[in-house]
């Protein structure tokens, strides 16, 4: 019997840079994956619960891009702990984009494409 790992997703992922960084529910996080459907952002977390909708804001500075107000809803979240600092852990949060707008997606699919196109 085959072990294999088939991705279901409808969007290919493209891992971004470590100084990809995204404001989620006030908290500041780095974007870890982004496709056309949503990202995955791992959070520095202070054990409070995450709400199921938020606004979010994403800034990448080697592209300059900055792409405002668009509606996530949480996907998965999974907290980690650090037992050596037992307040601190971090929160890495699957969210899909919530209905954006055409603007919010050109810009998403213009920032991919500089990433896919990237050396």
């Amino acid at each position: 019997m085959k072990n294999e790992f088939v991705d279901k997703r409808k969007h290919k992922r493209h891992i971004v840079p470590e100084d990809v960084i995204a404001v989620y529910q006030d908290r500041v996080g780095r974007v870890i994956d982004i496709s056309e459907g949503g990202m995955r952002i791992k959070l520095i977390d202070s054990s409070e619960s995450i709400a199921g909708e938020s606004i979010a804001t994403f800034y990448c500075s080697i592209t300059n891009t900055k792409i405002k107000a668009f509606s996530l809803k949480l996907i998965r979240e999974e907290n980690i702990n650090y037992s050596r600092f037992a307040s601190l852990s971090t929160k890495t949060v699957g969210a899909e984009f919530k209905n954006p707008n055409d603007s919010h997606l050109d810009q998403i699919r213009r920032y991919i494409s500089e990433l896919s196109s990237a050396p």
